[in-house]
């Protein structure tokens, strides 16, 4: 699951491709993550940006389900 905070140039123009695809770009690690959030390398949690570290597990975690 990507936290909806995560932001990675890599993403971009991805949206339509499954998220498990999305995850395996984001694992690359080609270009560096950023927090929505924060607008820095690291979280809300003080905690650095990395696809697989941004997990539900997270207090900053957002799900990419829209919020009813």
């Amino acid at each position: 699951m990507i936290c909806r905070s995560l932001r990675n140039k890599a993403l971009y123009g991805t949206r339509a491709l499954p998220t498990a695809l999305r995850e395996q770009i984001l694992a690359l690690r080609e270009c560096p993550s950023t927090c929505l959030q924060t607008a820095q390398p690291w979280g809300l949690d003080g905690r650095p940006v990395v696809a697989e570290d941004c997990t539900p597990e997270r207090s900053c975690f957002r799900s990419e389900d829209p919020i009813a």
